[in-house]
């Protein structure tokens, strides 16, 4: 009698899940594809120079945004390092055809370290590109978390570090989402051609 009575709950439980009544627990990190959707207005990041900078007004072309923290030793070093091989080899053309983002998710992270890191990338570029069309910023932690989940970039705290996803995302001139790129480094082609697409809007 009671093995029939476990055998009908794992039943209606099974039937509830598979029905979409019992939520399934989501990771705390990882990509939610938001494509499609409007970037929200009234963000402000500090620049270099801790100069407050609207971010909307900054993209006006396909625009790539990058989620690191720079003092991260890890996956974040190689996605700076892959996006500097995007603009040095793929035929879009940095600063006219597209611009880069990058936003600190650590907002403890300073305006000097910025400008490090800023520099150092900077100088692995090798054409002769606008010095502005690679964007370096920080911001607060409400700022920082309503950019990212409004772009499904889902990350959290572990100790003095991040656990956070490689991903990086292409907006478009109206700021809508439109593709994600995963990994470290780019296929040149398929960024050149969601370039295009972006620039259409």
């Amino acid at each position: 009698m009671l093995m029939g009575r476990i055998c009908i709950l794992l039943l209606i439980f099974s039937f509830h899940r598979l029905s979409g009544n019992i939520p399934v627990e989501q990771p705390d990190f990882g990509i939610d594809e938001k494509l499609g959707a409007m970037l929200p207005g009234g963000i402000h990041m500090l620049n270099e120079d801790s100069v407050p900078v609207l971010l909307n007004e900054l993209i006006t072309k396909p625009t790539l945004l990058v989620f690191v923290y720079y003092n991260c030793t890890d996956q974040c070093p190689k996605m700076l390092g892959g996006v500097a091989e995007l603009a040095n080899f793929a035929d879009a053309i940095p600063g006219l055809d597209y611009g880069i983002i990058t936003i600190s998710i650590d907002h403890r992270e300073s305006s000097a370290l910025t400008r490090k890191i800023k520099q150092e990338y900077l100088q692995q570029i090798r054409k002769p590109v606008d010095q502005y069309f690679w964007r370096f910023f920080t911001s607060d932690s409400l700022t920082i978390a309503l950019l990212t989940d409004a772009t499904g970039w889902k990350f959290r705290h572990s100790g003095t570090t991040f656990i956070h996803p490689t991903a990086s995302i292409l907006v478009t001139p109206n700021k809508l989402i439109s593709q994600y790129f995963y990994g470290t480094y780019f296929n040149y082609m398929h960024f050149d051609f969601s370039v295009d697409q972006a620039a259409r809007n």
